[in-house]
């Protein structure tokens, strides 16, 4: 601006508005920016563990089942429980479905914990399968319901036991 008035041999007393700029990212701005990081941080820091333990609860308790050429399959795709067992439907005693009575799973953001269990002549074993709804009429989140499992299992001839909350 002096050259343009003319002025071309002066002296320059400078008072840049980029002080008040490094001032104020230095003095307020990188504080607050740190408190607010350092505050955050611990909720991320607190977070982070309780969103892995809620993935890892409903990933066990996420099973599902497939009924195809006198099988029974179970199937849970979920990393780290991922298992594919085939049970022989000739080899099926009896099978009961019901609902862990369990409270703590609610704290993981399990909403519903309903399981399988299966009784063949060697074992029985239980597959959770949370997400397998109970017949809502019409607003379920999949097409298939835990009912529709149960008349499934019927029709192939084996006794299925049902205990589920209404």
């Amino acid at each position: 601006m002096l050259q343009e008035k003319g002025y071309i041999d002066t002296v320059i007393f400078y008072g840049p508005i980029s002080i008040w700029l490094t001032l104020f990212a230095g003095y307020i701005l990188a504080p607050a920016l740190a408190i607010l990081f350092f505050v955050v941080g611990i909720w991320l820091l607190l977070f982070l563990p309780y969103l892995l333990a809620a993935y890892l609860v409903n990933a066990r308790h996420s099973c599902s089942f497939a009924l195809s050429e006198g099988k029974c399959m179970v199937i849970n795709p979920n990393p780290p429980f991922r298992k594919f067992v085939t049970i022989d439907l000739e080899d099926i005693v009896s099978v009961e479905i019901g609902e862990s009575r369990k409270k703590w799973p609610v704290l993981f953001t399990l909403f519903g914990d309903n399981y399988v269990e299966i009784k063949t002549g060697k074992e029985t074993r239980r597959f959770y399968c949370a997400y397998l709804e109970q017949d809502a009429f019409d607003e379920n989140f999949t097409e298939k319901t835990i009912e529709d499992f149960q008349y499934a299992l019927e029709q192939c001839g084996i006794p299925v036991t049902i205990d589920l909350e209404s």
